[in-house]
């Protein structure tokens, strides 16, 4: 009969001991309701440590209701408690992943959002470490239970693979390539996500691994899915210039023009392709130089006509008959003499050099007048051709004797530095 008695005792006190730790939980929650989130997480936290009641999905579940609430109150001060909210509704997966379901599954959705924005305002100040790890909860998060919790949740789907294009930059940025690598191979199929720029840091990346084959690859891969990228088509156009097939770049550029005869991006591209070839890196004047610069211009020209305020076209077709001013300049510096063939010479040469920097010069001049009108949003491209054409422009009104145009020209450059 004692022993019975015993026995019974001992199933009250455990009981009772149940009933004391469901109170943390209890208490909780009534904290919530009287808009006391301090108070309730104090014992939602005991809740957590007894193991009477640590493995219950309720417990973690009214615990990130606690951290929510602490989210959202002023007073709290704690802007980053979704994180333990988050935590909490994954403990409530994976003790039961039925339950409660459908808050759950909102609720952690919230999260993720809210981990994605903190990975924004984290890759805006280029602390692209903090970036990858905030990315990675959202990406965690849109993947849990192999991605069917959140299957045909397009919104969702479309944060996910913007966090994935995130993570890559910031992997990138910090020169983790190996890491970056997979992640754009996988952004390439996305519908979403997939950008000119994935393409172009894959390129970049393959070069950086001399794995020249899969770069080119990568760029015509690029130009395929976004035939009026510029950056792209300019990747292009480099790699064919490194490698000494201009002719093989040109005749793409004819072919595809064939087919396109309007499309000014083609237009410039092959101009540029033939003003590369007249001014070669090598600085050796081809056979066929007056035939490319002539075709040049002619591109640059149909360029023009069908964009005729686009800064790139206009500087360019300026800086073809620039550069061929200046090549004429240098043979001017060549003469030494001072007999009468020498200064006739000397005058032919200097007229034709003048025309040609004449021809330049309307070119140049609106190239000048269309980055004054957004000289303050110039990106460091265009700040560099905008200084490029003060200069440029600074010489030939010297060398046409037009100085109250240079002395002008010279001050714009000095407070453009």
């Amino acid at each position: 009969m004692k022993k019975a008695i015993l026995i019974a005792f001992a199933t009250i006190a455990s009981v009772t001991g149940l009933h004391a730790q469901e109170k943390f939980v209890t208490d909780a929650r009534l904290e919530l309701q009287e808009k006391n989130p301090v108070k309730a997480k104090e014992y939602i936290e005991k809740a957590i440590l007894d193991p009477t009641t640590k493995n219950e999905a309720k417990t973690w579940l009214i615990r990130a209701d606690v951290y929510f609430a602490l989210q959202n109150n002023p007073a709290a001060k704690d802007p980053l408690a979704y994180r333990e909210a988050a935590a909490s509704l994954e403990n409530v997966i994976r003790i039961r992943a039925d339950y409660e379901k459908e808050t759950v599954t909102k609720n952690l959705q919230v999260c993720a959002y809210l981990f994605f924005n903190d990975g924004i305002v984290a890759y805006n100040v280029k602390n692209f470490p903090g970036t990858i790890d905030l990315m990675k909860k959202t990406i965690a998060i849109h993947d849990i239970e192999n991605g069917r919790r959140y299957a045909g949740n397009l919104s969702f789907d479309t944060v996910a693979a913007q966090a994935r294009l995130v993570e890559a930059n910031s992997a990138y940025f910090s020169n983790h390539y190996e890491d970056a690598l997979p992640l754009l191979l996988q952004l390439k199929t996305s519908p979403v996500a997939r950008t000119p720029a994935v393409y172009t840091l894959l390129a970049d990346i393959y070069t950086k691994q001399k794995n020249d084959a899969a770069s080119i690859a990568s760029i015509q891969e690029g130009r395929i899915a976004y035939p009026d990228d510029a950056t792209l088509r300019n990747l292009e156009l480099n790699y064919y210039i490194r490698s000494g097939k201009e002719e093989e770049m040109i005749k793409k550029l004819e072919a595809a023009l064939a087919t396109d005869p309007n499309n000014k991006e083609l237009l410039y591209a092959l101009a540029a392709g033939y003003n590369t070839s007249a001014f070669p890196a090598s600085g050796v004047r081809p056979a066929n130089f007056s035939e490319y610069v002539s075709k040049a211009e002619i591109n640059y020209q149909k360029a023009l006509q069908l964009a005729p305020d686009n800064t790139d076209y206009h500087y360019n077709l300026g800086a073809l008959y620039y550069n061929q001013a200046s090549e004429i300049n240098k043979q001017i510096n060549l003469i030494t003499g001072n007999t009468p063939a020498d200064l006739k010479k000397y005058e032919v040469l200097k007229a034709q050099r003048d025309a040609m920097f004449t021809k330049a010069l309307p070119d140049l001049e609106k190239t000048y007048h269309l980055y004054q009108l957004k000289q303050s949003s110039l990106s460091t491209e265009d700040h560099d051709t905008y200084q490029s054409t003060m200069i440029a422009l600074k010489e030939i009104y010297v060398r046409l004797n037009k100085m109250d145009k240079a002395n002008e020209m010279k001050k714009n450059i000095e407070s453009f530095r």
